[in-house]
C-alpha cells in the first residue's frame, strides 16, 4: 500500500528520483526538502544539469 503520511511544516525528506539503464548507466537527482508553512522547499543547491565525463 501507499504511505498517506500528511505533511506538516517542519518534516523534512529526501526525494531520489533515479533513471537506471542495466549495464549502461544510471542518474539520480537528490535532493533533501523541507515543508514549510506555503509548500516546499529545497535546502541543496546543487545543480540539476546533466553532467557528462569521459572516463
Amino acid at each position: 500500500s501507499e504511505d498517506q503520511t500528511v505533511f506538516e511544516p517542519g518534516m523534512t525528506v529526501s526525494v531520489q528520483p533515479a533513471i537506471y539503464l542495466p549495464g549502461l548507466y544510471g542518474a539520480r537527482i537528490e535532493d533533501v526538502v523541507v515543508c514549510t508553512d506555503i509548500g516546499a522547499r529545497r535546502l541543496n543547491q546543487s545543480t540539476r544539469l546533466l553532467i557528462v565525463t569521459d572516463r
